[in-house]
């Protein structure tokens, strides 16, 4: 695994879907359903990049949600 495949997952904080950019609060700049999901963004730029190919983005998003999961059966 990469660290690419971690983001937002060591700190459990929301994070930008796109560059992994901390989303907590008042820090994001769009939120976008994709699919039943809602994707945090961070800026103009990470939405264009997420609209233009969103599959890698959701796969690791989905990685992100499965290792914490796994990380909550543990505790």
């Amino acid at each position: 695994m990469s660290i690419e495949d971690t983001i937002g997952y060591q700190n459990d904080v929301p994070a930008c879907v796109v560059c992994g950019k901390n989303v907590q609060g008042d820090r994001g700049f769009a939120k976008i359903n994709h699919g039943g999901i809602m994707v945090n963004l961070c800026c103009p730029h990470c939405i264009e990049t997420f609209q233009q190919d969103p599959g890698p983005h959701m796969a690791r998003l989905a990685k992100i949600e499965n290792y914490r999961a796994l990380k909550q059966m543990v505790k």
